[in-house]
């Protein structure tokens, strides 16, 4: 980072916050395979993991969440969890989407997916498409 630009440090430290969501997502969901988010403000379940002065909102949905997805997207099938983290570092912002599933019997839990999001997300040259 020694030559690197402020919006070039920025957008990776957002990325790394972002992407620490979703690994305490994944943590919470192999310690409890049961872990809902408690509903907060706007019917919404969002888990904040602050991490110095960054923070990353944190979204974990099950089939029986008691809380809708906060994008408006539908649950998960059965046996699958949807964590999602956003996090903003001076403007620059960073989604990391991941998909699990869960074996209830073994109580394995299993990656699915992990992507980076950067649609709409600045901080990114994308040449007004998406990413």
């Amino acid at each position: 980072f020694v030559h690197a630009t402020y919006g070039y440090q920025a957008a990776n430290r957002a990325l790394a916050v972002a992407l620490a969501g979703a690994n305490d997502g994944l943590l919470q969901l192999v310690k409890n395979r049961n872990f809902n988010v408690p509903k907060g403000i706007g019917n919404v379940c969002i888990h904040t993991l602050t991490l110095g002065e960054d923070t990353a909102n944190v979204e974990v949905l099950q089939t029986d969440s008691t809380c809708p997805s906060a994008d408006g997207l539908p649950l998960p099938p059965k046996g699958q969890a949807y964590i999602n983290s956003d996090a903003s570092v001076l403007g620059r912002r960073r989604r990391i989407e991941m998909k699990v599933s869960i074996n209830r019997g073994t109580g394995e839990v299993q990656i699915i997916s992990l992507k980076q999001k950067l649609e709409g997300y600045g901080g990114g040259s994308c040449g007004g498409q998406p990413c």
